[in-house]
């Protein structure tokens, strides 16, 4: 039989070797005795050594002139029997996140035992205890043999009785080395449909646990828009995750629970409905079944109701409408089947929501999406909406988007969020009353400072905001303003080639209308532009990017759910007077660097770049280099010549922000990442990128000068233009509330802070712009 040659032995020998060659290079040195006595011990914990220690360093050093200190040489040691991995399954051995109370689950453990013998381990699994609120107590403990090579151990239990999150760590002791290594699960009791008249939001993707906090400390806010997902669901960066959901629902939030199927069938959705109206029902039935499966399979075990998200289709034919009835009745009547509620989401005007009052039976509850405001609004309501009696869906039944993605900081963290207020039913984990909620008496709040929702400068003392649909300028640096709008106007986007010349695109008498001035907004020209009443309704927000004096770009951003970004593109050679449609693949902002070459960048995940040759009329989605891992949101161009330019993209990975910079040497044909440059974090969350704006960027912008701004800019920035390395403005938007939400004795009291900042050194000092208009 072949000897086992122990590593420790060829360690032992390979450090006496160096010490007897160290001592002959020293032997003339005066050192007369050096004694240590070393016991090594050794923790791993998530296979990787994270402690050593000695129990006993004794070093005694005798000299006449030099003291000599011995190098020790150590290195952890081998691992010759290993933990690798440790998961939570239910009794048919499915990998879950999600249990309830007292119910069977398996705890494994898996290694690989590298020795050529068995080995004898002592494993114990402790975990935290909820329903006692101990830290951590034994769950199990036991003395196995483990066979040569790949292992693995069950353990049958059952979950603690009571609901929270659970934290097993299961530890492996072999030949006096601990490893350790953990995982976690939920347990919810149940889930409840209960009546909110709270304010909430959506977005696409899940905020971390911690934003959610900070959230719930200082927010307004008190519901989250949860996806369960659906074939047209698009916000795949964040997965759907059962212990995010039960970590949140401890922190106070309760649930709008969402389904994003297929849509209507004459729509350009790559999933639609059937237009036969049997197989719409039964498509309806279909979704429903899977909309509670996954809700089920997130924890949510009891009673719920779920919105489908049906977009907007316009000017639909009644073929069309009757087989999204017909798909909503069976969405709603397989709900009622299961025991639980049906909602519907979507547009009241072109999403048809009256239509569905028609069914037997008709939805529960709809949720509303007409976004008429870009910010938190306090007077928001759920009542007279267009296109919708209020006699309809009238007992705490609705909820109403209201604002859409925008940018909002609560407690210094800032999300991209869509805006709701609710009088009707949501979802919430682990609560006993099915009607109501114990919430605070309602919600106070004081703004400061004036609301700004885009900006650009002229030069360093001339420039033009968006505030509350106005349009302002100044020319002394924000010692005076003008107000400047159109009458009758309410401005949803501007644009300035110059100080003289500028556009600007405004919603009136569900008509959109574009506007020109050639004398810095003294007089205006308008042009209605071509779209129907139903298309104009959906618009929330106005692009507008001028080449020169005749060529204007305009892209609109039509309202949807955040799983989706759907936009309309336009083109004028004439300066504004006339307009032409070509197309636009999602409803972003665009840049050209002639009438042919165009690029529109972000998406619903932020991190798509699409390129146009033809002016519009086709478009290309383009790659780019190393954009593999974490969370990526593109902006745009700044080109220095028809060839030469660079691209903005921010890369969250870990929570660490980094800018990659990415070069063109031939007009955007391809991409090569020529710079990444560490920032400070910001606490931005994904939508709202650290280079919103490099959209507007100037192209006197040099990159170099990049880095010193982003990390000179103040906290909750938001919006920003900078014409030079130095001149620059920002607007900062902060909030915070107090109050215990969970009081319906306390009012919340809130306050939200407006501030226009202007630098002239780069953003090494900030001085604020007070905004009035005359």
């Amino acid at each position: 039989m072949t000897p086992h040659i122990n590593n420790k032995f060829i360690l032992i020998l390979a450090t006496i070797l160096f010490s007897i060659l160290f001592f002959f290079v020293l032997e003339n040195t005066s050192a007369k005795r050096l004694e240590s006595t070393i016991n090594p011990a050794y923790e791993i914990q998530n296979n990787k050594l994270s402690q050593f220690t000695a129990d006993e360093v004794t070093v005694t050093p005798t000299v006449e002139e030099y003291s000599i200190y011995m190098p020790i040489i150590l290195s952890p040691k081998i691992l010759e029997v290993e933990l690798q991995d440790v998961w939570i399954t239910d009794n048919q051995e499915k990998n879950e996140t999600a249990f309830q109370p007292s119910q069977e689950m398996i705890y494994v453990v898996t290694g690989t035992n590298h020795l050529t013998t068995t080995a004898t381990v002592n494993l114990r699994w402790t975990q935290n205890d909820p329903c006692n609120k101990q830290a951590s107590q034994l769950v199990y403990s036991d003395t196995l043999t483990l066979e040569p090579g790949i292992w693995q151990h069950k353990y049958s239990s059952t979950t603690p009785d009571c609901s929270g999150t659970i934290y097993p760590t299961a530890e492996l002791i072999f030949d006096n080395i601990a490893q350790t290594s953990g995982t976690e699960f939920a347990i919810n009791r149940t889930s409840t449909i209960f009546i909110s008249g709270e304010q909430g939001f959506d977005k696409c993707g899940l905020p971390d646990v911690w934003k959610m906090q900070q959230w719930w400390d200082y927010s307004p806010y008190q519901v989250f828009n949860l996806y369960l997902g659906g074939i047209s669901f698009a916000c795949s960066k964040n997965p759907l995750d059962a212990l995010w959901a039960r970590k949140v629902a401890d922190q106070g939030w309760t649930y709008i629970l969402t389904w994003v199927g297929p849509q209507a069938p004459c729509t350009t959705y790559s999933n639609k409905i059937s237009e036969n109206n049997n197989t719409a029902y039964n498509e309806g039935k279909q979704e429903a079944q899977a909309a509670a499966e996954a809700a089920y399979n997130l924890g949510f075990y009891g009673n719920k109701i779920i919105y489908y998200d049906i977009e907007a289709y316009p000017n639909a034919s009644s073929t069309c409408r009757t087989a999204v009835r017909y798909f909503i009745r069976g969405w709603t009547e397989r709900l009622h089947q299961l025991g639980f509620k049906a909602g519907g989401y979507g547009s009241p005007c072109s999403s048809y929501q009256t239509d569905w009052d028609s069914n037997e039976p008709p939805p529960d509850d709809v949720w509303i999406a007409t976004l008429n405001k870009n910010y938190y609004d306090p007077n928001a309501t759920v009542w007279n909406v267009p296109c919708l009696s209020n006699n309809l869906w009238d007992n705490h039944q609705r909820i109403h988007q209201y604002a859409g993605t925008h940018t909002e900081t609560w407690g210094e963290i800032t999300i991209y969020i869509d805006s709701n207020v609710l009088d009707g039913e949501i979802t919430a984990l682990d609560m006993n009353d099915n009607t109501s909620k114990a919430t605070s008496a309602g919600t106070k709040i004081d703004v400061f400072g004036t609301p700004v929702t885009d900006l650009g400068l002229f030069n360093s003392t001339q420039g033009w905001v968006l505030s509350n649909e106005r349009l302002l300028i100044t020319s002394n640096n924000g010692n005076v303003w003008f107000d400047i709008t159109p009458a009758g106007a309410e401005i949803l986007g501007a644009a300035f080639l110059e100080a003289n010349h500028g556009w600007a695109v405004s919603k009136e008498n569900n008509t959109l209308v574009a506007y020109k001035t050639n004398d810095g907004g003294s007089s205006w020209n308008s042009t209605p532009l071509p779209l129907t009443i139903e298309q104009s309704q959906l618009i929330t927000k106005a692009y507008l990017h001028p080449l020169d004096e005749q060529v204007v770009w305009l892209s609109l951003k039509l309202q949807s759910g955040s799983s989706f970004s759907q936009g309309l593109l336009f083109f004028s050679d004439d300066s504004g007077n006339t307009w032409q449609e070509r197309t636009i693949p999602i409803g972003e902002n665009v840049k050209f660097i002639n009438e042919m070459k165009g690029w529109t960048a972000g998406g619903v995940l932020g991190n798509q770049l699409y390129s146009t040759r033809d002016g519009g009329r086709t478009w290309q989605l383009q790659h780019l280099p190393d954009q593999a891992n974490g969370q990526f949101d593109v902006g745009l161009p700044v080109f220095e010549n028809q060839r030469e330019g660079w691209l903005p993209v921010t890369v969250t990975i870990a929570g660490s922000d980094k800018l990659v910079i990415y070069r063109t040497n031939d007009g955007g044909r391809s991409w090569d990442n020529i710079k990444t440059l560490s920032i400070q974090p910001l606490v931005v969350d994904s939508g709202a990128t650290l280079f919103d704006a490099t959209k507007t960027m100037s192209l006197t912008m040099s990159l170099e000068s990049i880095p010193n701004i982003v990390n000179n800019l103040p906290n909750g920035a938001i919006k920003l233009d900078f014409i030079d390395a130095e001149n620059g403005w920002v607007v900062v938007q902060q909030g915070e509330c107090q109050g215990n939400k969970k009081s319906p004795d306390e009012w919340l009291s809130c306050k939200q802070f407006w501030q226009l900042l202007a630098t002239q050194d780069g953003g090494r000092s900030w001085h604020e712009l007070t905004i009035s208009g005359q």
